[in-house]
């Protein structure tokens, strides 16, 4: 084996390895901040969506945080921001988008009470919820509710995380949104919200 080959092979296990560790972090974040509030069973889409991303972060102009909803106030303060998001976080936040934009969920790393549905299984049931609405449902129907999350992305400190969730019931009960945390005295806290769309 050649000295380059040698190179290479070790700069694509560092790379894996890297990969592995943030992903594992990731989903750690997933599951001790969202995970965490269902008792019950959760039913979650198994294919994961970083496209909703790019409606409120810009590479050009940063985070829309004036579209967002925040518990407090001083959070719509252009200073505040300027502390925890710097060019070069916009420019990490689309490498996530990128990096992750084929990532599934998997039973491995989530816990029991988590029921993953697959494209197939979500469509099958968008299509009895419309019977259902329009009246033409099968008796046996179950209203269920199908949520959507996506990895974290994080800025480069790793104090500041969004993550895209939606849920679906039916035909006028959906939504989807973005979560917005951030490391306060050490601890992970929910800060606000950006809503995209609800019905």
């Amino acid at each position: 084996m050649t000295i380059r080959n040698y190179i290479l092979i070790l700069s694509l296990f560092v790379s894996n390895l890297i990969f592995g560790q943030s992903l594992d972090f990731r989903i750690e974040f997933f599951k001790n901040q969202i995970l965490t509030e269902e008792k019950g069973q959760i039913i979650i889409s198994k294919n994961c969506s970083t496209e909703i991303y790019d409606l409120f972060i810009d590479e050009q102009n940063g985070l829309d945080y004036k579209s967002c909803f925040f518990i407090d106030k001083k959070y719509y303060s252009d200073s505040i921001w300027n502390d925890i998001i710097d060019k070069k976080d916009i420019e990490y936040f689309f490498k996530q988008i990128e990096e992750y934009k084929n990532f599934k969920w998997t039973s491995g790393k989530l816990p029991n009470n988590v029921i993953l549905y697959s494209k197939r299984q979500v469509k099958k049931y968008s299509r009895k919820a419309m019977k259902f609405s329009d009246g033409k449902a099968a008796n046996d129907f179950k209203i269920i509710s199908i949520n959507h999350y996506s990895l974290p992305l994080f800025n480069q400190k790793e104090d500041f995380a969004i993550i895209y969730s939606g849920s679906y019931s039916g035909p006028l009960s959906a939504s989807t949104s973005a979560e917005i945390y951030l490391k306060v005295d050490g601890e992970w806290k929910k800060i606000g919200t950006y809503l995209h769309s609800m019905s």
